[in-house]
């Protein structure tokens, strides 16, 4: 507490190891890259301002990052080729942003995702692991996937409410998907 990260003059940012903010992130249009070819832990330490990205990547490949206890608030995030990001239960706020994904976008179902400017069907994997039982896909990341799966390592079940689109795979591997509308996979 107390103390402060000042990237405001647009510095970037390379972790190779976890990330905690306990105190103040000034961000500017900085970039901070996950890029360890490892497990990484984001801990944000809350919401607001002073725990805000600006752009947040994730780089090399067989990057992880986990995020923490506190919701994730960023611009931009950038998910590599071969790279992980996952939710684990908390939040994500891109508002006005975009999601730019090559790699896994990782989440349970339960999360508040919010994405002003959307995220890209075009690549990428979104991957459901939940235990819980979901009444609808997670509301921010919109209807159509490139590729979406459903792998639960308990009794996880999903419910699609709105009309699906995936366009190259769709795989349920564990767990239940019970369609609430029409789906439309373009494999």
């Amino acid at each position: 507490a107390g103390a402060t990260l000042d990237a405001s003059g647009g510095g970037n940012i390379t972790l190779r190891g976890g990330r905690t903010n306990n105190g103040t992130f000034t961000r500017g249009a900085s970039t901070v890259t996950f890029d360890s070819g490892g497990i990484q832990a984001l801990v944000s330490g809350g919401t607001g301002a002073a725990k805000r990205f600006w752009n947040l990547n994730t780089a090399t490949a067989n990057t992880r990052v986990q995020a923490g206890t506190n919701a994730v608030e960023a611009q931009n995030l950038t998910i590599a080729a071969s790279t992980i990001f996952e939710l684990n239960g908390v939040n994500l706020d891109l508002n006005p942003g975009t999601i730019s994904n090559d790699g896994t976008f990782r989440l349970q179902g339960n999360e508040t995702v919010t994405i002003g400017g959307g995220m890209d069907t075009n690549s990428g994997l979104v991957y459901y692991d939940g235990t819980g039982a979901y009444a609808a896909l997670v509301a921010g990341l919109g209807n159509t996937y490139y590729n979406l799966q459903f792998s639960s390592t308990g009794a996880g079940s999903w419910t699609t409410a709105a009309a699906l689109t995936v366009n190259s795979n769709l795989t349920v591997s564990a767990g239940t998907v019970t369609l609430g509308n029409t789906l439309d996979v373009n494999a």
